[in-house]
């Protein structure tokens, strides 16, 4: 996979497009793809319950392997959501969501 940057994309197109009928530069729209600078990949983490002594407020919540941020509660049904990506960091959260570290 690779991530552009979606406003680098948004003003290489609008030259592009300027002349409906023939390519202002010459160049195709993948051309103007390949060259657009790339953004870092996201990462991969996955959700774990830290072991070992911690604050009463703490303790069974789960935190991203990447960053360490908890994961999002939903206060209105007093319960975690462990979502598919870290709301902290951004990161994709894959593999056993219940592990121990």
């Amino acid at each position: 996979m690779r991530l552009i940057e979606a406003d680098a994309l948004i003003e290489a197109l609008d030259s592009f497009i300027l002349d409906e009928t023939t390519d202002v530069h010459g160049d195709t729209v993948r051309e103007i793809l390949e060259r657009l600078p790339t953004i870092e990949e996201r990462k991969t983490g996955k959700w774990y319950k830290p072991n070992g002594v911690l604050p009463p407020e703490h303790f069974g919540r789960h935190r991203c392997s990447i960053c360490d941020a908890f994961a999002m509660h939903d206060w209105k049904h007093h319960r975690e959501q462990l979502t598919n990506y870290c709301p902290n960091c951004g990161s994709y959260m894959r593999g056993d969501k219940h592990e121990t570290n």
